[in-house]
């Protein structure tokens, strides 16, 4: 039911067309000082959405609402300011908000993804939480 590859997808290309340099490894991007990653929605009985073989970008906050995960590239990027340290970083922030999804903004870490590429998301503490669109919040967000 995740859209995560449609969602990464989406934000690469927004970036690129916005000229901001974009690497895509697995399951992440980043762009400037921040790692972009998709978190799933936790949902016992989905409500439905548009299959991904119709469009993949048909109502992609609705068929799974996951959470956006955007952190720093290095352990070292434990607060906002050290996360988000010039415009490239602000933009890229920006073009993930239209998406729709709720963003965490978490500490950078080095050791976020299994072998085998898929996020691996630890408890550390939430920088900060910008809710998503409101009616993704009623659907499992």
């Amino acid at each position: 039911m995740a859209n995560d590859v449609q969602i990464l997808d989406k934000i690469q290309r927004n970036l690129e067309q916005a000229s901001i340099s974009v690497t895509r490894t697995g399951t992440k991007l980043e762009a400037g000082n921040i790692k972009v990653q998709y978190e799933a929605a936790d949902i016992q009985s989905p409500m439905g959405g548009v299959d991904d073989s119709a469009s993949p970008f048909l109502g992609i906050g609705t068929a799974n609402p996951g959470k956006l995960i955007v952190s720093g590239l290095l352990d070292a990027d434990s607060t906002i300011a050290s996360i988000f340290v010039d415009a490239t970083d602000l933009r890229t922030l920006r073009i993930c908000t239209g998406i729709g999804n709720t963003i965490i903004v978490r500490p950078g870490e080095t050791t976020d993804t299994a072998a085998d590429g898929s996020p691996i998301f630890t408890a550390s503490a939430d920088l900060a939480v910008l809710e998503g669109h409101v009616d993704l919040l009623g659907m499992g967000q």
